[in-house]
């Protein structure tokens, strides 16, 4: 959604060489992103951690996209997904056969 927009190489003057790569309009933009995603980390604390959880980096952009769950439903899904997983149960397989035309 929100990317960092790089000068593009055709737009180069190498006699200005110093100039910023972003824009003002840019930096404006994720800051504005940054300060939402605050406020929203502060009102919904388990929404914003399962957003961690589920998209990683991209949490900040994400959460201007998704519908926002009730906090209990969401601190019950965070604990779900927290917990480490069991280890995988051994089976025997000496009792299965090969499927096929034979």
């Amino acid at each position: 959604m929100h990317r960092y927009n790089r000068m593009n190489p055709i737009d180069y003057d190498s006699r200005r060489p110093y100039d910023p790569a972003y824009t003002e309009y840019d930096i404006a933009q994720v800051s504005a992103l940054h300060r939402k995603w605050m406020r929203f980390q502060e009102a919904y604390p388990y929404n914003a951690e399962l957003l961690k959880i589920l998209f990683g980096g991209s949490a900040k952009e994400a959460h201007m996209e998704v519908e926002v769950i009730p906090e209990e439903k969401a601190r019950f899904i965070v604990q779900i997904l927290r917990e480490r997983p069991k280890e995988a149960e051994k089976r025997r397989v000496d009792n299965l056969v090969p499927m096929g035309d034979s």
